[in-house]
């Protein structure tokens, strides 16, 4: 039994582990998405959450106590990598969940990893800004394509389609599996 046991140790000393939650935290910050395996994404998620509510905390003190707000900021700077990501943190995903109480990431399963068997996963902000791309599952419903080169693969047709990475195509692609969906967009038994 597990009894008061928490966290997670990574096969790593104290001093790794410690860098890794803020080497991989400052970068979901940055890109606001990352592909990593299922037990690290599990170890970072409360971190990152913690961080977003300090600095939520921190922007509500700004009006009251300014000296609540250098402190919110301090704490984050402590436990991110870059000051830029903490200016972000502050000014950009803070007021973005200001409404919302908890539940900022999301775990999306992407399957194993082939060299090691590792679960793969992408972890991400809920609600983050999708101005440059068009969430796939939601532009494929109805849409036609007019796609020269019918010789390649599916994932890369996708790919060029919508002007996203390769693995957002497969992801696509494995959406649309689930859906009984065609690439021509005619329902399959």
């Amino acid at each position: 039994m597990r009894h008061r046991v928490s966290g997670f140790k990574l096969g790593r000393t104290s001093g790794h582990r410690r860098a890794v939650r803020r080497n991989l935290t400052t970068e979901l910050f940055r890109h606001e998405r990352i592909k990593t395996t299922h037990a690290k994404a599990k170890s970072i998620r409360g971190f990152a959450e913690k961080l977003i509510t300090t600095a939520k905390r921190g922007n509500a003190a700004a009006e009251g106590s300014p000296a609540q707000a250098v402190h919110a900021r301090r704490l984050a700077a402590a436990r991110v990598n870059d000051p830029e990501i903490v200016k972000k943190l502050f000014d950009d995903i803070a007021v973005r969940y200001e409404d919302r109480n908890g539940g900022y990431t999301r775990i999306i399963k992407l399957g194993q990893r082939k060299g090691d068997g590792a679960e793969m996963v992408l972890l991400e902000l809920v609600d983050r800004n999708r101005t440059k791309k068009v969430w796939l599952s939601r532009a494929l419903d109805g849409r036609r394509w007019n796609i020269s080169n019918r010789s390649l693969p599916m994932t890369a047709q996708i790919s060029r389609a919508f002007n996203v990475r390769l693995w957002e195509a497969g992801l696509c692609r494995a959406r649309l599996s689930k859906l009984w969906v065609s690439w021509d967009g005619v329902k399959q038994r």
